[in-house]
């Protein structure tokens, strides 16, 4: 691809003020430190409409901001829609405005600056100087390219979790094939050419340890990395993944930047699998899709964040979590009533993986309180908490399909 469009102009150290957009507070607080030490004058706010008012009021005092670093990942007004604002608020002397984002884009003149923010990118940002070897080397991995072309198999059995990960693979070019239960997992492992499997734990009909001991039972699969997909990776839950044959942990709900990180760390580089279909960036970041800031018991800024700000594939984990979960509480409830506390305590635990999934808190905790009651045997509590689970779900359910407008989805 084409290198971004460079600065209109350099920015001067010392006499240029720079404001900081991202509603995460701790990114806010670590770029602005950056960009002191680097000696510009910073600030930062939170949100699109408090950056389009404090240019406006900084302008109107005569010390307007030279230079706005928008984080593409924030809920509506995100990142781009934020600069086409500051854009139409200032058509004369728009300010220098720069993308910051986890995923690899291209903005028509709009300069990119790869999340997590380093000092000397910032720098070599901002002042236009060339990297230097070593961090030339280093950009595209921490832009992701080295992943792009990888095959990928996923083992995982819940809907919603398997659309946010193909939707991260496929975000930066990773080839992804899905794997329902670890029998299916362990046929394509040994029929395809993949360069690492990401394999949940807990699945129908076997599990990821199984599936891991017969992949690691082929001579050629061996020294095929395996990475867990684990809620408890915790000291002894590692040491028997460990013995099962597996390499890494992952736990969910996970962050983007910790499942590149793992991929990364274990793959070779040497991908040359052909992607199937040409990825459509602009398709997952749905950047003409309004999110509400807020929807009771679903935080949304937290979801889009683990979704590296693509606010398409937000949409889509949503579409699926209503589409798999709504009668959740009453798979339990029949599940429970026939004696069937194996399949119980597996439907709760999808219920919780796919909830912090997509960041609604209380309904994880309800489901995660479900699956502790039930492998501990205290059934008759279990079921006590059945219709709380059924009221909580319910009502996120209806919140989600009130304010989310799944229309534009191919469902």
């Amino acid at each position: 691809p084409p290198p971004p469009p460079p600065l209109p102009q350099v920015l001067v150290v010392g006499e240029w003020r720079v404001l900081v957009v991202d509603d995460n507070a701790s990114a806010r607080a670590s770029i602005v430190g950056m960009l002191s030490d680097l000696g510009f004058a910073a600030e930062a706010v939170e949100s699109g409409p408090v950056a389009v008012s404090r240019l406006s009021q900084s302008a109107e005092a005569g010390t307007p901001y030279q230079c706005v670093l928008v984080d593409w990942c924030m809920p509506s007004p995100d990142g781009l829609e934020t600069i086409e604002a500051i854009r139409a608020a200032f058509p004369g002397q728009c300010p220098v405005l720069i993308l910051m984002s986890e995923v690899g884009v291209e903005v028509e003149n709009v300069p990119v600056l790869a999340k997590p923010v380093m000092p000397s990118r910032l720098q070599r940002v901002l002042t236009g100087s060339a990297p230097d070897a070593a961090e030339e080397a280093a950009i595209p991995q921490t832009r992701h390219a080295i992943l792009r072309g990888t095959r990928v198999l996923v083992a995982e059995d819940d809907a919603t979790n398997q659309v946010v990960i193909r939707g991260l693979l496929h975000a930066v070019g990773i080839k992804a094939d899905i794997a329902a239960d670890g029998i299916a997992a362990v046929d394509l492992a040994i029929r395809g050419d993949y360069e690492i499997v990401l394999m949940d734990m807990q699945m129908p009909n076997m599990g990821g340890l199984e599936a891991t001991g017969l992949i690691r039972a082929e001579p050629r699969l061996a020294e095929l990395p395996i990475v867990a997909l684990t809620a408890n990776a915790v000291s002894g839950h590692r040491e028997t993944c460990l013995a099962a044959g597996m390499n890494d942990f992952v736990s969910k709900p996970f962050q983007p930047g910790e499942l590149y990180g793992v991929i990364e760390k274990w793959v070779t580089g040497s991908a040359d699998s052909l992607m199937d279909d040409a990825v459509d960036l602009a398709e997952l970041s749905g950047a003409d899709i309004a999110l509400p800031a807020d929807i009771p018991g679903l935080d949304v800024r937290a979801g889009l964040r683990r979704v590296s700000g693509l606010k398409g594939l937000y949409v889509e984990s949503l579409a699926s979590f209503v589409r798999n979960q709504t009668d959740a509480a009453d798979r339990i409830r029949a599940a429970i009533g026939r004696g069937d506390i194996v399949t119980a305590i597996r439907d709760a635990h999808t219920l919780k993986s796919a909830a912090g999934m997509i960041e609604a808190g209380v309904v994880r905790m309800v489901a995660a309180n479900m699956e502790a009651q039930l492998q501990s045997g205290v059934v008759e509590e279990a079921m006590a908490g059945i219709d709380n689970m059924d009221n909580v779900l319910g009502t996120l359910v209806a919140d989600i399909a009130d304010n989310v407008d799944f229309s534009a989805l191919m469902l």
